[in-house]
């Protein structure tokens, strides 16, 4: 009788130990990422390679003429100055843009939305 009452409770024990875990948080989840916007002027547009795995690029200079390069989410919108879905091969040198883009310590700046502001 000793016996199984000592295995009822430590069975009980570990289950116990089981359901009173932690959740495990891991880095990814801790880092969250912000949307930025930011108005600029294009000075040059990649399209990038699908067999390269690599995303097109937006190289731009903000007000201050600081340098920006941004690679272009896949599922990016990119609209025009009337509000109508383009592309980005209709983006230009010289055009002004409304990037909003999200950042993290570790990545590179990534174009969630290209808005054209004013054609070149």
């Amino acid at each position: 009788m000793k016996k199984v009452v000592f295995l009822l409770l430590a069975v009980a024990f570990v289950g116990s130990l089981c359901f009173a875990q932690e959740p495990v948080v891991t880095e990814e989840e801790t880092v969250k990422t912000k949307v930025r916007t930011l108005i600029c002027i294009v000075d040059s547009v990649s399209g990038g390679s699908s067999m390269a795995g690599m995303k097109p690029q937006i190289t731009a200079k903000d007000k201050d003429d600081k340098q920006w390069t941004f690679q272009v989410a896949t599922d990016a919108t990119i609209v025009d100055k009337n509000g109508q879905a383009t592309s980005l091969s209709w983006i230009a040198k010289g055009t002004k843009v409304e990037i909003k883009y999200t950042e993290t310590p570790d990545g590179p700046k990534m174009a969630q939305s290209v808005k054209v502001l004013q054609d070149w």
